[in-house]
């Protein structure tokens, strides 16, 4: 997940054979939450799946390194220190293990590599087309997960149904696979179905499509975002905002859109042209 060799106590097991690991990190269960007392600063996120959710962070006396605490209502505290591959949790009322594996990938990790200025994280969609990312990008029940999910059935292979990480590298930008998990319905904290053909590998940022929904009978039409529409398009796809980095996200975000190919598609509200619509896509690209 996210190119990371994760080590855990968890009641669960991920096997996923990656040709390429970037990170690794260790998962460890306290009983006692760790002593963490100047946890001054506090977000806490809208109501998420159906669950609040908040961060807190302090900096402690002689130290200039963060404590973050990451707390999911009702079901686990994250614990761990600025710059540390070692982060230690707590259960808190419920224990279930689905729910544990749901937040975990979903949310945390996301948003552990965000705060450790690790990866940048987009709400796309994202599949692998001739060697690169081709990237997805909706409001909510925009239909990436639909379009994404049509790519897979035509034997793309999956590098995000949700979360898609991006590091810069040289003078580029890399996609990360998330995990390999895609849901095209709509369930609280489910990460959705199993997929088999899930990218072992980074690759590099190839395009992004604008989902445009029009009419079931209007024509499927490309064309180019320039200016200033490609950075609020991003913007709107950027998917864990945090003020306290806003400054360099907005650095990063800017150094993005100079360097990616951005395109409105316009997708028919009819599931049966969803072919022409992939067809377009692949013409596009060729």
């Amino acid at each position: 997940m996210f190119l990371t060799q994760i080590t855990h106590d968890f009641n669960f097991t991920d096997v996923v054979d990656m040709d390429e690991v970037l990170h690794t990190l260790a998962f460890k269960q306290r009983k006692i939450a760790p002593f963490f007392p100047l946890l001054k600063s506090k977000i806490a996120f809208h109501s998420n799946q159906g669950r609040n959710t908040t961060l807190l962070w302090g900096m402690p006396i002689r130290s200039s390194l963060k404590q973050y605490t990451f707390v999911v209502e009702d079901i686990i505290k994250f614990y761990w220190e600025e710059g540390s591959n070692r982060i230690t949790y707590k259960y808190l009322k419920e224990t279930d293990d689905t729910l544990v594996h749901y937040w975990l990938l979903h949310t945390f990790l996301p948003l552990y590599y965000v705060l450790e200025n690790t990866y940048d994280m987009l709400h796309v969609g994202a599949v692998a087309i001739e060697g690169k990312a081709c990237l997805f990008a909706a409001p909510s029940f925009g239909g990436k997960s639909t379009l994404t999910h049509h790519f897979l059935e035509k034997g793309h292979t999956l590098l995000s149904d949700d979360k898609l990480a991006l590091f810069k590298k040289d003078n580029t930008y890399v996609a990360v696979p998330s995990y390999p998990f895609a849901r095209n319905y709509r369930k609280l904290e489910d990460l959705g179905n199993y997929i088999e053909n899930f990218s072992k590998k980074s690759l590099p940022v190839g395009v992004m499509y604008r989902l445009v929904q029009v009419g079931a009978e209007e024509a499927i039409t490309i064309q180019e975002v320039k200016g200033i529409d490609k950075f609020s398009i991003v913007e709107m796809s950027s998917d864990i905002k945090l003020s306290m980095l806003k400054k360099e996200k907005f650095s990063q975000l800017h150094y993005l859109v100079q360097n990616l190919s951005i395109y409105n598609i316009t997708v028919p509200q009819d599931l049966n042209r969803l072919d022409e619509v992939y067809e377009k896509i692949r013409k596009h690209l060729i």
